[in-house]
């Protein structure tokens, strides 16, 4: 059994998994981990070149176990993140997106900080980088710190939204009853906070990996869907977030991290409508009132959810983009 797997849920990204791998084998090679660390990609059906990247000779010769499964239909993500992680063989899973930058000496920094360590859960701290800035986490750096796991979420500000933050122990994944979370899209975050309820937990507060973002527009418009009735995937995403916040008493967090989780959330409240105006090509009255419904169900007993979110939403997005680009006017 190894320490260490990096397991990879992929889907329809050969040429971002070709590069990931290659970073991942050469740090291995380099830094000798061979003996200690495994990759594992779990291949949710993909219909492009990803097949003959994984069992390309150059991935699969010399000292470095690659194990290469692929699922007979497009499962979800939550379900092939579930996988990913149930054929590894190791002792720590570092659950690591296809297409995340991985910083020189990540793999061996991860390894050597769970080696000799009984932990629930690691946060693998990260910066996002958008064109040409570099914007840090939520919880933005500090060095590594081991620390009682019921107090991890509270301390990172919730920075674990991302999957490649995220280093579970397998035996804790697994008697932790993912299945509940299928279907959640979000299965990392929510399985994070299942395991944090006992024993300890890393927080490894140098940034190792960085998520590549492209513009507001181009990010929103991968994820549009021709369905205007329906909530918009990243709004829907964020009324994810206040259901999970809702769900942390009953589920054994401290009234201490139940609050911050809430003020981080209403805090994202405004921003999240602001994008979602922003990208709007046409005004959905439909889509708008259960938007306006949804977020109404954790927010209707706030002054601020009727004065300027509900304002908010009933405005065109053509007026927040006349208010943006006069804004850049001012700035130039």
């Amino acid at each position: 059994m190894k320490i260490l797997s990096i397991s990879i849920p992929t889907y329809n990204r050969a040429d971002k998994l070709e590069q990931t791998l290659s970073c991942l084998i050469n740090q291995i090679i380099v830094d000798n981990l061979s003996d200690d660390v495994e990759i594992v990609v779990s291949d949710n059906a993909s219909t492009d070149m990803t097949p003959h990247v994984c069992e390309n000779n150059k991935f699969q010769s010399g000292n470095v176990r690659l194990v290469y499964s692929r699922n007979s239909e497009n499962v979800g993500f939550d379900r092939n993140v579930d996988r990913a992680i149930r054929i590894s063989n190791s002792v720590y899973v570092w659950t690591l997106s296809d297409d995340d930058v991985i910083y020189p000496g990540a793999v061996k920094q991860i390894l050597d900080a769970v080696r000799s360590r009984d932990l629930q859960f690691a946060f693998v701290n990260y910066e996002v980088l958008v064109n040409d800035r570099i914007i840090p986490s939520r919880y933005g750096s500090g060095a590594l710190a081991e620390i009682p796991a019921r107090d991890v979420l509270a301390r990172i500000s919730f920075s674990n939204s991302l999957i490649s933050s995220c280093v579970f122990k397998r035996e804790a994944w697994v008697r932790s009853l993912p299945e509940r979370f299928f279907g959640s899209l979000w299965i990392h975050f929510h399985m994070a906070a299942a395991v944090l309820l006992s024993g300890n937990a890393l927080i490894l507060g140098r940034p190792l990996f960085a998520q590549k973002q492209d513009s507001l527009e181009r990010s929103r418009a991968e994820r549009k869907n021709a369905d205007t009735n329906s909530v918009e995937f990243y709004m829907q995403a964020h009324l994810n977030f206040l259901a999970f916040v809702a769900t942390l008493r009953a589920n054994g967090h401290s009234y201490a991290t139940a609050q911050h989780a809430d003020r981080i959330a209403r805090r994202e409240d405004v921003h999240q409508v602001i994008n979602y105006k922003l990208t709007t090509d046409c005004y959905a009255p439909i889509q708008i009132a259960r938007t306006w419904q949804a977020l109404g169900r954790y927010r209707s007993d706030s002054a601020q959810f009727w004065l300027l979110l509900t304002p908010m939403l009933l405005m065109p997005g053509s007026l927040y983009r006349l208010a943006r680009s006069l804004r850049r006017r001012m700035r130039s």
